[in-house]
């Protein structure tokens, strides 16, 4: 279903945007990077804000009891979209972009330090008032294409970022992995038709100022972009799977792929993997320049534009990467990254390990190895109490109906539901209109 372009709402870059510009690839989860320095303020939203004085109810966590009659598997998993955010002034996005290709770089080498600007939900950024847009956008450009799917909206139960999906395990598990008590978050939801859920990611701040580590730089120096991505600020993929009943259209953050022609870099993954997106690998939309898609009637200087350029990389061959120093390794936390990677199905984890910047040794792992699934042993009951919750607050939804905007606030461990004051759609109606039956 193409997008209404009419009633689409203009993609505004904020001044911090602007100010920020020219970034560079950087982390999932955490996001891209720019070595632009900023002695500019960032300032941290009130987590209540648009809310309600008083909350409507509290939700309690699963108990172990919910969760048992739960036997939750991800199956049916399906290739959605993919884009990468184009490091342009106005907000524009390279559909399907691609994420840069491992290199395999021979070992040792030492990178620079990180420095600059780091986006923590470029989403959130680049569209404040409408974080999901994109997501949907580059659902239709694909929709056509041999071989891809169409997604039956009115049959989705959720529609997320897999950051949402991370924070409300924590939830339901009690604790961060470190111990400490379960950090604040927010997430702002709306009723799309009859059952479908919209997430919204909500953060306080969405960039702040990078650290001294050497992940982004490590990222920079083994990996090389696919043609038409040059210099984009992160690449986004979209996929659909069956969560024991619950369909969920999960959006993540991807770091690297493996190069589909070569296999000399390749460790096995298990044979389950995504058969669809494996016929779609290498599909090239197109290598060409910026091409705008321009509103009817005409266009603007604020017009939103796409880029159609990159490639649709298969599922097998996606890559989380991640940096350790030689004295940190040995605390590394499988719980905490493990659900990263099952969560978005994301079959291989590379682990670099450095002195001070010096990269001496990268660990490879692949999602349902003997180590993976021992980390999933331990990590059963969370998923299935995950599991329940998705259940608890899709419900929870739907009782409130369509003007509904209720939002999930957790503050000190306690999951509460606010209304929202501005009854503002989350997405134009044009979009909203395909969750009917």
């Amino acid at each position: 279903m193409p997008l209404n372009y009419a009633t689409t709402p203009t993609w505004r870059s904020s001044p911090a945007t602007r100010h920020i510009a020219r970034g560079s690839r950087g982390k999932s989860e955490g996001g891209p990077w720019s070595h632009v320095h900023s002695n500019e303020t960032i300032p941290e939203r009130d987590m209540k804000q648009d809310l309600r004085r008083e909350y409507m109810q509290i939700i309690t966590r699963p108990t172990r009891d919910d969760a048992t009659h739960v036997d939750f598997v991800i199956k049916e998993l399906t290739f959605v979209g993919s884009y990468s955010w184009a490091d342009n002034r106005d907000p524009t996005i390279i559909v399907p972009g691609a994420p840069p290709i491992w290199q395999d770089k021979e070992l040792p080498f030492r990178v620079r330090p990180d420095s600059g600007i780091r986006y923590i939900d470029q989403n959130g950024h680049r569209v404040p008032s409408s974080t999901l847009l994109p997501l949907f956008k580059a659902a239709d450009v694909l929709e056509d294409e041999p071989g891809m799917e169409k997604v039956d909206w009115s049959n989705v139960d959720i529609v997320t970022d897999r950051n949402g999906l991370r924070k409300l395990l924590r939830w339901v598990t009690g604790v961060e992995r470190d111990g400490r008590p379960v950090k604040d978050f927010r997430i702002d939801t709306q009723l799309g038709g009859k059952r479908t859920v919209l997430f919204s990611r909500w953060e306080k701040k969405t960039f702040e100022q990078g650290s001294t580590a050497f992940g982004h730089n490590f990222e920079k120096t083994s990996t090389k972009p696919v043609s038409g991505c040059a210099g984009a600020t992160g690449h986004h993929r979209i996929i659909k799977y069956d969560f024991d009943g619950l369909i969920l259209v999960v959006r993540f953050e991807v770091d690297a792929c493996l190069d589909p022609t070569s296999k000399s870099n390749r460790t096995q993954p298990p044979d389950d993997m995504d058969d669809l997106s494996s016929l779609l690998s290498g599909l090239v939309v197109s290598s060409s320049p910026l091409l705008s898609t321009r509103p009817p009637g005409g266009s603007s200087p604020d017009e939103n534009k796409v880029v159609h350029a990159g490639c649709i990389v298969a599922q097998k061959d996606i890559v989380e990467l991640t940096t350790r120093s030689q004295r940190n390794v040995v605390d590394f936390d499988w719980g905490d990254v493990y659900p990263q990677l099952f969560l978005s199905q994301t079959p291989h984890l590379y682990l670099a390990i450095h002195d001070r910047g010096n990269f001496e040794q990268v660990q490879k792992d692949v999602l349902g190895s003997p180590k993976m699934r021992r980390v999933e042993r331990e990590l059963n009951i969370g998923l299935k109490k995950l599991r329940s919750a998705l259940e608890t607050i899709q419900n929870l939804v739907i009782d409130h109906g369509k003007d509904g905007r209720l939002t999930l606030l957790c503050q000190e461990g306690e999951l509460k539901v606010y209304e929202r004051i501005s009854n503002r759609s989350s997405l134009p109606s044009s979009i909203m209109s395909r969750f009917e039956m």
